[in-house]
């Protein structure tokens, strides 16, 4: 069955592409998309409202940044391009100054949010967050005893920043509602993903490429804390406080030692979020695959998947946590998923 695309804007309705672009990206700022109208003389402008639907299913509800119109003797061109909602927050400066640390997240996100356009009274969802991981993160971004909102720093910089303080990411969901949220760590598979040998029928991957560099991954990962101690004490008696971990799938001693400047918990959680960062960064899946959708579902990041390549040697759930809907002349409707190892995340 083939898909169907509609992009909304205002109250025209647009159903003939010659190319299109949609990228999601679970751990990028905005979601943005490129299309190459079938019609160009179509009026669109810059600042428009839009919303994109793949299958009856809104995918992204955003406003149109930029109208490029070309031709010449044999031809004309018309390709718009944007972002979802959150490529407000992307853009606007901050103009109040509140205490980060201090003010209640929903707070904190209404009072940013209130003279932002189409984002004053949006749907916001809240979760709850890895305690020990925020604990680690915020340790990483080794902040300053200025808690206080700075002039220069955009809303969704300091939006980011609380949430990752919570354990949480923040984001925007397909249909503009914005999320504080944890990534998938487990959960049913949503999609299966196939290429054996025998090139069987129920093959639906196109191409794949599993990259596995562990250049810049380690066999152990050690944070070292202040040391403890007064100046008239003898260096052989200073308690210098350290942690340790040990990723038993690396293949020989190579260690890590990072110095934490800051006062948090628990260095093994620093050094345990810094060693999946190095796996996440290491390892990473593309799979690109025919159409958007798999029984009647449209492919989604921060869902998990199932890959079965015989050919790659991959036989496991994983992580999408990004995801293109294409479409062009020479390959019609494809989807690429970016896929990482379940419980792995970027530091």
């Amino acid at each position: 069955m083939s898909d169907s695309i509609e992009l909304m804007i205002g109250g025209m309705a647009i159903r003939d592409f010659a190319s299109y672009r949609v990228e999601s990206d679970l751990f990028a700022a905005a979601d943005a998309f490129s299309i190459e109208l079938a019609d160009p003389d179509i009026s669109i402008a810059p600042g428009a409202r839009c919303r994109l639907k793949v299958n009856g299913i809104i995918e992204l509800n955003g406003i149109i940044d930029c109208v490029d119109r070309s031709h010449d003797k044999t031809w004309r061109r018309l390709r718009i391009e944007g972002r979802d909602l959150m490529g407000l927050l992307v853009d606007s400066y901050c103009r109040t100054w509140p205490d980060i640390q201090a003010t209640k997240l929903s707070v904190l996100t209404q009072t940013l949010l209130a003279d932002i356009p189409y984002l004053s009274g949006v749907q916001i969802r809240y979760g709850k967050g890895d305690k020990s991981r925020a604990v680690a993160l915020t340790r990483k971004e080794e902040e300053s005893d200025n808690t206080q909102v700075k002039p220069g720093q955009t809303v969704f910089d300091v939006l980011k920043e609380k949430a990752l303080a919570q354990g949480l990411l923040f984001m925007s969901l397909p249909d503009g509602t914005l999320m504080f949220m944890e990534p998938a760590t487990s959960g049913a598979a949503q999609c299966f993903l196939t290429c054996t040998k025998q090139n069987s029928a129920g093959n639906n991957i196109i191409s794949a490429r599993h990259i596995d560099d562990i250049s810049r991954r380690y066999k152990t990962v050690t944070a070292v804390g202040q040391r403890q101690g007064e100046d008239d004490i003898e260096p052989q008696d200073i308690n210098v406080p350290s942690a340790t971990v040990s990723d038993e799938t690396f293949p020989f001693a190579k260690p890590y030692v990072a110095e934490v400047h800051n006062g948090a918990q628990s260095l093994k959680n620093y050094a345990k979020v810094l060693m999946d960062g190095q796996k996440f960064d290491g390892w990473n899946l593309e799979v690109k695959t025919y159409g958007h959708a798999q029984n009647g579902l449209n492919y989604q990041v921060n869902t998990v998947c199932h890959v079965r390549d015989e050919v790659l040697g991959i036989n496991q759930d994983l992580l999408c946590y990004g995801r293109v809907f294409e479409m062009s002349k020479e390959e019609g409707a494809t989807t690429t998923l970016q896929l990482s190892q379940l419980g792995v995340l970027p530091a």
